[in-house]
């Protein structure tokens, strides 16, 4: 475990945070077997001592998949810290930070109160809360533009439906709707005469 935690820890250090998450996975998996199999189930302060330490990898792979752009995974081992520790700062400003990159601005906004319902004087939260509402604002105003700008277009589109057909189908056209019409199941609207 501490060769891999270590390896992580230098491989986050000099910027390679692939080989960092990859080394932190493999820590992580080490404290999870020894969890799983119960070896410390009669020795309570070294079995608390794995489970720290397993809860500061989630911390650091939450760190390393916002790196590397995964933030899904940011936010699952994230949420793995917030098990051990719900009110952990780091586990809860990396969601955050997880559900911005992702657009997700209510989400951010929603565990940015969860954060600083915990921790009121985090800085970096107060900081990311204005961002998150700079960001809502320019995504609905980019959305309002995208909406006029298809609905523009559609109004110079052809409309098909409102012509008759011609030529051969328009003569079927016509002889299929006078059966119908005889039948009194007319498939076309009256024409205001």
């Amino acid at each position: 475990f501490e060769k891999d935690r270590d390896d992580g820890m230098k491989a986050y250090q000099a910027g390679d945070f692939e080989k960092a998450v990859e080394h932190w996975s493999m820590a992580r998996g080490s404290l999870k077997y020894v969890i799983d199999k119960e070896f410390l189930k009669d020795e309570p302060e070294k079995l608390a001592q794995v489970k720290l330490d397993q809860y500061k990898m989630h911390i650091n792979l939450a760190q390393g998949f916002l790196r590397t752009g995964e933030f899904r995974q940011t936010i699952e081992y994230a949420g793995r810290a917030l098990t051990y520790d719900p009110n952990s700062e780091k586990a809860l400003y990396r969601t955050c930070v997880a559900w911005k990159e992702l657009s997700r601005f209510a989400e951010a906004r929603s565990w940015l109160a969860r954060l600083l319902e915990a921790h009121p004087e985090n800085a970096a939260g107060k900081q990311l809360l204005q961002e998150v509402g700079r960001l809502e604002k320019a995504s609905a105003k980019t959305a309002r533009k995208s909406a006029k700008s298809i609905f523009q277009g559609m109004a110079n589109d052809h409309d098909h439906r409102t012509e008759e057909p011609s030529g051969f189908f328009g003569s079927l056209w016509a002889s299929a709707c006078d059966l119908a019409s005889r039948a009194g199941r007319c498939c076309r609207r009256k024409k205001a005469e």
